[in-house]
């Protein structure tokens, strides 16, 4: 995945190799696509109910999402007579699953550089502005401003005052989830060293503005498969990724490690590879329904790396149902973490926000948001 680190590779003269040492680069290269990808720490933070009404669910979504497995029965029976009712009790089991000796020898020390914090917003409700907290994590606590979170108010006792990344993304929804007073949007996404954990704020190179609420579910791609939220669609009949008139297209979620765009707290990103010519009617695509305000404005945006696209719309996105609108289409060639956006205006109550994937080439998506313009 040279592209989604922005090298580029020029031509040069190759050298002759023996047999023998042609023979050994062939199987190391070999045993390389065959080893298991790096698992990041924290397999899945996204997927933890801590709000979840039954324990049993609570229980089996938190070893999914910290260790990447469910929970063996007698694992299940230890934890389940523990006060999980409690936001401690959850909070204990929580750090107890990232501080045992299977995280640590799977992913390494759960602490690290990054801090988590809250802010204040005011929003705009019924009874007036109200204030509320938001939640992010930083490197840089200096230049990011913002509280250190420190929860005990909350029932949540935290071992640490710094972690790795991913624990950092974990504690961070922890926190956001048992808070009473969380904005609507609990991720901050404000500010320069801010990570954002639900909706990414504009990076572009003015370097200004926040995105707000995020319309778009599932930005990662990490649930794409579920059809829960893409493939909900116009079309979504014939699959969640749908080749008209036998595309020879593919989508694919893959896990980045570190190569994630600039300050990016996506870990995994929509893989697709598309082997057909630009012919009429031949593509791939996916979409999900969105409810919208008609007449709004509305901004899309995300972050997208390329290889070998073989003209510019190649990759568009539309969000009406004639396809009509088009508010991004990417670059042809070859680059690394680049972000799109585009405005339009909605010309329904819904819209339809679709990745149309019509000429050959390689793309990786992720961050994909919709805001109020």
């Amino acid at each position: 995945m040279s592209c989604l680190s922005g090298r580029t590779t020029g031509s040069k003269k190759q050298p002759r190799f023996s047999g023998t040492v042609l023979f050994l680069a062939l199987l190391a290269a070999a045993i390389f696509l065959l080893s298991p990808v790096p698992v990041e720490a924290v397999a899945d933070p996204e997927i933890i109910q801590w709000r979840a009404y039954q324990n049993a669910d609570f229980l089996n979504s938190l070893f999914l999402g910290v260790l990447g497995r469910g929970p063996s029965p007698d694992e299940f029976n230890f934890y389940i007579i523990r006060d999980l009712s409690r936001n401690m009790g959850r909070g204990e089991a929580f750090w107890s699953l990232v501080g045992s000796q299977e995280y640590t020898n799977r992913f390494g020390s759960p602490q690290g550089p990054y801090q988590v914090l809250w802010k204040h917003r005011q929003i705009d409700t019924d009874r007036g502005l109200q204030w509320c907290r938001c939640y992010f994590f930083t490197k840089d606590p200096a230049l990011s401003g913002g509280t250190p979170a420190v929860m005990q108010y909350l029932g949540v006792r935290t071992p640490w005052e710094s972690y790795s990344f991913s624990v950092a993304r974990a504690v961070t929804r922890m926190y956001a989830h048992y808070d009473r007073e969380v904005c609507p949007h609990y991720d901050c996404g404000w500010g320069a060293g801010d990570s954002a954990i639900f909706d990414p704020p504009d990076r572009n190179s003015s370097g200004g503005g926040g995105g707000g609420r995020n319309y778009a579910r599932d930005p990662h791609f990490a649930q794409f498969t579920s059809g829960n939220a893409w493939g909900t669609g116009q079309y979504s009949n014939f699959g969640i990724w749908w080749n008209s008139r036998n595309a020879d297209s593919r989508a694919t979620v893959v896990n980045l490690g570190e190569n994630r765009p600039p300050n990016s707290s996506a870990s995994t990103a929509l893989y697709l590879l598309n082997n057909s010519g630009r012919t009429p009617h031949v593509f791939g695509t996916t979409s999900q329904r969105i409810t919208v305000r008609k007449g709004a404005r509305y901004t899309v945006s995300f972050w997208a790396a390329a290889r070998n696209l073989a003209s510019r719309g190649a990759v568009n996105i539309a969000v009406d149902p004639q396809w009509n609108i088009r508010p991004i289409s990417m670059d042809a060639g070859s680059y690394g973490w680049t972000f799109f956006s585009g405005t339009f205006t909605a010309p329904d109550n819904f819209v339809d926000l679709r990745i149309i994937f019509e000429d050959r080439g390689e793309v990786w998506i992720t961050e994909m948001t919709l805001t109020d313009s």
